[in-house]
């Protein structure tokens, strides 16, 4: 892997991270202040869950947007 390459996976992987807290904050907040802090810790594989649902939904809408229109063969 190119120097260049490995940069840009360490700042993506950085990126990721920053969203990833802000993220937990959140759900931490949300479910702090409207159950208790107690249900963190019983909540989280929901939590994991619906991140990974977001993500998966985030990316669908990202490729349907940038594909091409039905019947065209995309242009490489």
């Amino acid at each position: 892997m190119s120097q260049r390459k490995l940069a840009a996976v360490l700042e993506t992987g950085s990126r990721v991270s920053e969203h990833a807290d802000a993220m937990a904050l959140l759900f931490t907040e949300l479910i702090s202040d409207h159950i208790s802090p107690e249900a963190l810790t019983r909540l989280r594989p929901l939590a994991k869950s619906v991140v990974e649902a977001e993500l998966t939904m985030a990316m669908d809408r990202l490729l349907a947007s940038t594909a091409p229109p039905s019947g065209q063969a995309p242009s490489s």
